[in-house]
This record gives structure tokens, C-alpha cells and sequence, in this order.
């Protein structure tokens, strides 16, 4: 693999800011190609800090013009839950792939439209959900698979975690 795949991150959030783009400058096959916001200072703040253009900034209202950035590979939606869908949406019709931040929407409905609207643009959406990955829960689901302590009949799990905003959902 010669070229890094572009990205483009949507939201600033302090997840985004604290964690993401940092993460960009330990990646050898992933770079930061362009931001989005609402708040458009923030974005030339961040854009300037991380050495990108003035070209590659991005509002809620200008995103589509995306299609035209050739350096954006996947877009990776990192906004509250109710914008998932329509950034997905607007990401697949510009002709990005999709990284969507948890929870992937906020109905099934949504989700249905989140899909539909990438397999109708030939792009992937993924939910940024790792726990399928994680050496320990792959070892575990070989393990029901095979039915080595025999057949599972029941699994419980649990995760919490604070909400900043009820209302997104």
C-alpha cells in the first residue's frame, strides 16, 4: 500500500480532539485529510494545528462539496447520535466510505436509510464499535462457535456509561 488513505472527521468533539486526530500522527496507512464542524473557527483552529488547508474545512452547510476533495477516502461521523444519519447519507452520496460513530442511529429506521444509502453508492459503512476485535471477545466467540464448554444458552453483558446530552438520542 503506497498512498494513505484520506480521511475526513466529522464533529470536534473533545473525543475527536483528545483522542482521533492525535491518534492520525501514529498511523502508516491513515492520514488527516480534512475536517467539519459547525463551528467554523474551531475547524481553522484544528485544520491549522494539523497542517491542513483552508481548502480542506469544511462546514454542516458546504459538506457535500466533499465530492469534489479526491484526497477524502472515508469520512468518519463522530457527532451526536441524531446527525448520524444524515452525514452518513450525504458522506455516501458524495462517494465516501463511512465510519460512523456508536450508536449507529437513533431508529431502525434510520439505520435501514443509513445502509441503504451506502450499498445505493457502492461505499462501506462501519460503526465504530470495536469489542469484536478485541483478542479476548474473538477468542470467546470461537469458543460458543465451537461449542467447546458445550452449547451457550445464555450470555449477559452489560455496558454503561455517562450520556452528556439525553436528548440526541
Amino acid at each position: 500500500m503506497n498512498k494513505k488513505t484520506g480521511w475526513a472527521i466529522v464533529g470536534l468533539s473533545k473525543l475527536v480532539t483528545d483522542e482521533v486526530l492525535p491518534a492520525f500522527n501514529l498511523c502508516n496507512h491513515a492520514k488527516l485529510v480534512a475536517v467539519a464542524s459547525g463551528d467554523n473557527e474551531k475547524a481553522t483552529e484544528v485544520a491549522k494545528q494539523y497542517g491542513l488547508s483552508n481548502k480542506a474545512i469544511y462546514t454542516y452547510d458546504n459538506f457535500n462539496n466533499i465530492k469534489d476533495n479526491d484526497e477524502i477516502d472515508i469520512v468518519y461521523i463522530v457527532l451526536p447520535n441524531s446527525q448520524h444519519k444524515e452525514f452518513t447519507v450525504r458522506a455516501a452520496a458524495a462517494g465516501k466510505h463511512v465510519l460512523c460513530e456508536k450508536t449507529m442511529a437513533t431508529s431502525a429506521e434510520d439505520a435501514q436509510t443509513m445502509l441503504d444509502a451506502c450499498s445505493k453508492a457502492n461505499k462501506k459503512l462501519m460503526i465504530a464499535y470495536r469489542i469484536q476485535y478485541e483478542p479476548k471477545n474473538r477468542r470467546m466467540m470461537r469458543w460458543v462457535r465451537n461449542e467447546k464448554y458445550g452449547r451457550v444458552r445464555l450470555l449477559e453483558g452489560f455496558n454503561g456509561m455517562n450520556v452528556d446530552d439525553p436528548n440526541q438520542w
